[in-house]
């Protein structure tokens, strides 16, 4: 069986702050969200539940 090898590249687009520019994955919103939830979970839960 013949392997098919890509290699994929995306770019990310930010509209942040009135202008258009190149951003990495890491620079998003969705990723410092997620990162965030992972890395203090519990005191995230705490905080959105205790109100």
């Amino acid at each position: 069986m013949r392997k098919l090898h890509l290699k994929l590249r995306a770019e990310i687009l930010s509209f942040d702050d009135g202008e258009i520019h190149l951003c990495t994955y890491e620079e998003t919103d969705s990723f410092r969200v997620t990162e965030m939830f992972i890395n203090k979970r519990e005191q995230i839960l705490k905080r959105l539940l205790e109100k």
